[in-house]
């Protein structure tokens, strides 16, 4: 569940991506969109091969998608469940997990602010 104030979403329970529950950050012109976790997860779906393509971030051409305050559970499915348009970016300042247990591989804020993936 989110709840929406403007340009920022807050998230009130943990978040469980699928083909039939996506996450689309999109506009008609250049925009920056939140995503607080508050606290929560974004769970991705398990068994998915980094050469797969399975669409469940979509972030519009020109638009930013910032996740904040969040753990991504099972992060090595991001590069195939994420799509950018054109011009289009994704900061993350989050946890990324492989597994549903709490163990951090990686905090993409330690490396850089601007994370993006083709």
């Amino acid at each position: 569940m989110l709840s929406s104030a403007g340009d920022l979403l807050t998230a009130q329970g943990d978040i469980f991506l699928s083909p039939l529950c996506r996450l689309l950050a999109d506009t008609p012109g250049p925009a920056e969109r939140v995503l607080d976790g508050n606290g929560h997860k974004l769970v991705l779906p398990t068994g998915i091969d980094a050469q797969e393509r399975l669409p469940l971030i979509l972030v519009g051409p020109g638009t930013t998608l910032q996740l904040r305050n969040i753990t991504i559970v099972h992060s090595p499915a991001l590069a195939a469940c994420l799509h950018l348009g054109a011009g289009a970016l994704l900061i993350s300042c989050c946890v990324l997990t492989n597994y549903m247990v709490e163990q951090p591989v990686l905090r993409l804020s330690t490396l850089t602010p601007h994370a993006t993936y083709p």
